[in-house]
């Protein structure tokens, strides 16, 4: 499970400290079990950039969550990112959220994809942008829970995605007053440190039906398809194609 990391030098309450917290996650872990009040979060509302204040979809929700709760989760996020890495499992062009990978990766792509075309007498060539609306609320929990015993990863990992999925509960703040607390039947909490690691793994199998006369990146929840072709209606067809099988 976790040890503590004898070669830092820290005075005495501090090593205290990490002991307890070594033993409180290692009984979280071996319980599989996650306590109610990390799993519990108070939303509180950011309006996006010029948007309209009177609409709901304006104002991104952000989830406050126990301190040693996200201290847990980026420890797990850690062992799961090395685990999917070694094995090869997170899509090859999802640049999200990935260590040695950035939004970069795929404009360069892009870049030298356009430039191959360019140089192609009467090639036409088109890339669409997908921004999922509410991507992180939208993730149905028994389907990633599926997907995750689907990975055959280490148990104690599986089991506390698990209880972290599960049982979720959550209210609303608004000018310093919290709504009745409501329980979450789907989402991954935008602020927890998994959240967008959990949401790569579910959406992993999304471009498996794409034609291969299309390529794609992703960058987290965005995601771009693009395509040539010798002729428009031919350029158009590719691209319904493409857009079809992404949204199957």
């Amino acid at each position: 499970m976790l040890a503590t990391h004898e070669a830092i030098p820290t005075s005495t309450p501090t090593k205290l400290l990490i002991q307890h917290l070594t033993k409180l996650f290692n009984q979280t872990l071996k319980q599989g079990y996650i306590p109610t009040k990390w799993k519990t979060a108070n939303i509180i509302l950011i309006m996006k950039p010029k948007k309209d204040k009177q609409h709901p979809s304006s104002y991104r929700p952000i989830s406050l969550l126990s301190c040693l709760g996200k201290l847990l989760e980026k420890i797990i996020k850690q062992r799961l990112m090395l685990e999917l890495e070694r094995r090869n499992i997170l899509p090859q062009h999802q640049a999200g959220f990935r260590p040695g990978k950035s939004t970069i990766y795929n404009i360069l792509r892009l870049e030298r994809y356009a430039q191959n075309q360019l140089r192609c007498a009467r090639r036409h060539s088109a890339i669409i942008l997908f921004d999922i609306k509410a991507a992180f609320d939208s993730v149905w929990h028994d389907g990633l829970i599926y997907k995750l015993n689907d990975l055959r990863l280490s148990k104690y990992i599986t089991n506390y995605l698990t209880s972290f999925l599960k049982n979720r509960t959550a209210s609303i703040e608004i000018e310093n007053v919290l709504s009745r607390q409501f329980t979450l039947k789907s989402g991954t909490p935008q602020g927890s440190p998994l959240s967008p690691l959990l949401y790569i793994i579910y959406t992993a199998d999304s471009m498996n039906e794409i034609p291969t006369h299309t390529e794609h990146g992703l960058f987290a929840d965005d995601t771009a398809l693009w395509t040539s072709s010798n002729t428009m209606t031919h350029l158009s067809s590719r691209l319904q194609q493409s857009v079809a099988a992404f949204e199957s």
